[in-house]
């Protein structure tokens, strides 16, 4: 059987608990402080964001407090629709749509390669019955994106 041996008495083991013991304390008041920051800063952005709310339901406009701090509320900007665009992503495909070749070269520009003509959708719909008309546009449409678009904000100075 083994023995262990008997531990050396020694006054740094006392010095080193005792540390050990407030630096522990310091890490959890730490901690605690962190956490009272934290909520704090959340509740200061709710108001901040309640505070800018208001700001922005005035509307568009500058404006001061009684120290002559100003602010600026800028509007939206509302997205534009751009208009769709027309295009020939397969040209046998629209050859199988309009099968009369005087009728096709009304429809579209000869270059290398067709590209709809200006009014291509009203052009379609003069030269074909409805069904071929609807399918031919479909195939060529070329959906307008979205530009711009801002929604209102205030500008801190």
């Amino acid at each position: 059987m083994k023995t262990t041996p008997k531990p050396v008495i020694h006054p740094l083991v006392s010095e080193a608990l005792r540390l050990r013991a407030e630096l522990s304390a310091l890490l959890n008041r730490r901690d605690s402080l962190i956490a009272d920051i934290v909520k704090d800063i959340a509740a200061k952005n709710e108001e901040f964001l309640a505070a800018e709310g208001k700001l922005i339901a005035l509307g568009a406009g500058r404006y001061s407090d009684e120290n002559r701090n100003c602010v600026s509320v800028v509007a939206e900007v509302a997205k534009t629709k751009e208009p769709d665009t027309f295009a020939l992503p397969d040209e046998s495909k629209a050859r199988e749509i309009v099968t009369d070749r005087e009728t096709f070269l009304n429809l579209f520009n000869r270059e290398v390669i067709f590209t709809p003509k200006e009014g291509f959708k009203a052009l379609s719909e003069a030269f074909l019955t409805p069904a071929k008309a609807r399918d031919l546009v479909e195939l060529c449409l070329v959906p307008g994106g979205f530009s711009g678009g801002k929604k209102a904000h205030v500008r801190w100075k």
